[in-house]
C-alpha cells in the first residue's frame, strides 16, 4: 500500500487494512502507525496474497483506513473482480439521525447515514429541487456512519439509494 501526501505538511496517523466480506465479516486486520513527510509518496504496508485468509473473489474485498491525527478519515476499497461481477448483498441503508437547522426558504439537514451492509455508490437524490451536498457519491462499510451535509429548500423531497440497496424517501 502506497500512501501520497500532496500537501505542504508532514502528515502522521494510523492506518487500518483489513479483509472483509460484503455482509461484514472481518476475516484480517492489521494496523500501522503512518508518517509522511510533505510532497512525499511512500510505501507503509506490503503482504503477499498467501499471506493472507482465503479470499473468495467476488465476497471479500480489501479496506484501508487512514485516520489522520487532525481527525480526518480517508477510506479506500479494493476489488478482486469488476463491480458486476460481485456477490454485493442486498443492503439495508438507514438514516441514523437527522439534524435540520431552518435559515428562510431553506433547510440545512445534516443526515446520518449508516447500512447492514456494503453499500455500493450511495446517492441521495432530491426530487424537482435542485441541493447541495457535503457528499453525495460513496460507499459505506458495514456499520460505519457517514454524515452528509445538504441545502435545500423546505419540503424537499429526497430518495436516498446505492446500487444494492432498495430506496429510503423522505420529505424535509
Amino acid at each position: 500500500i502506497w500512501t501520497v501526501n500532496d500537501t505542504l505538511r508532514e502528515i502522521t496517523g494510523n492506518l487500518e487494512i483489513g479483509l472483509q466480506t460484503f455482509d461484514g465479516n472481518i476475516k484480517w486486520k492489521e494496523n500501522i502507525s503512518v508518517q509522511i513527510g510533505a510532497n512525499q509518496s511512500k510505501e507503509v504496508f506490503s503482504i503477499r496474497f498467501s499471506d493472507l485468509p482465503s479470499i473468495s473473489m467476488k465476497d471479500d474485498f480489501i479496506y484501508a483506513v487512514l485516520r489522520l491525527d487532525t481527525g480526518e478519515e480517508l477510506r479506500k476499497s479494493y476489488f478482486f473482480e469488476e463491480i458486476g461481477r460481485l456477490n454485493l448483498p442486498t443492503a439495508r441503508l438507514a438514516i441514523k439521525a437527522i439534524e435540520v437547522k431552518s435559515a428562510g426558504n431553506e433547510n440545512l439537514i445534516t443526515l446520518t447515514l449508516c447500512s447492514d451492509k456494503y453499500a455500493r455508490f450511495v446517492k441521495i437524490k432530491p426530487l424537482r429541487k435542485e441541493i447541495d451536498y457535503s457528499d453525495n457519491c460513496f460507499d459505506l462499510m458495514p456499520g460505519e456512519e457517514k454524515k452528509v451535509t445538504i441545502k435545500a429548500p423546505k419540503g424537499t423531497y429526497f430518495q436516498i439509494e446505492s446500487r444494492n440497496s432498495p430506496p429510503i424517501r423522505i420529505t424535509i
